[in-house]
């Protein structure tokens, strides 16, 4: 469930007509979905998320950037913190030395400039914990109109789609979207 104020459950209700209880559950999800939809198009952070990605030998050595060894935030603007998982049964953090973010472009990347402890060949060596939201919690109306059209799209089109019927993608959600797109300077 989505646990910001921007996206709430009584905001998705009103949108829908929806007046009874009956489908909380359901619209909580589809909610999440649209917010999730929205973030997706853009790879902005539009709600409170945190999410990890594990870091592999084959990550560090067979890396073709060179060092620094680069990473790549799902969502923007984003934080991250760095562990070692290959040391013992206690995983660690990297020194704030080892590694930076920058923020170019509305992109966040994070830059490892060693990995400054042994590992095998195989599995994983580390992890980065990723943290985003909004700027000030702020969404803009444009966007939040956006995901109010996916969720209206979910909540209508619930049921299996019948063969013959064509399916096209919101053109007026995507529309919103475009000023708010990442675009990936790699």
């Amino acid at each position: 469930m989505i646990p910001d104020a921007v996206f709430t459950l009584d905001k998705a209700k009103a949108h829908l007509r929806v007046t009874h209880a009956l489908e909380d559950a359901l619209i909580t999800a589809f909610l999440d979905a649209a917010v999730a939809a929205a973030e997706r198009v853009t790879r902005r952070a539009w709600t409170a998320r945190e999410w990890s990605t594990p870091v592999d030998a084959c990550d560090i050595d067979g890396c073709d950037c060179g060092t620094p060894y680069v990473f790549h935030a799902l969502l923007s603007p984003a934080t991250a913190e760095v562990f070692n998982v290959a040391a013992g049964p206690v995983e660690t953090p990297l020194p704030a030395s080892d590694y930076y973010l920058s923020h170019r472009y509305g992109h966040t990347v994070l830059r490892l400039h060693q990995w400054s402890v042994a590992h095998g060949d195989e599995g994983a060596i580390g992890r980065i914990d990723w943290s985003a939201a909004p700027p000030d919690d702020a969404v803009p109306p444009d966007v939040y109109a956006a995901v109010m059209l996916y969720l209206g799209d979910l909540y209508a089109n619930r049921e299996s789609q019948i063969t013959g019927v064509v399916v096209v993608p919101n053109a007026m959600a995507d529309m919103l979207l475009r000023p708010y797109v990442v675009e990936l300077h790699l």
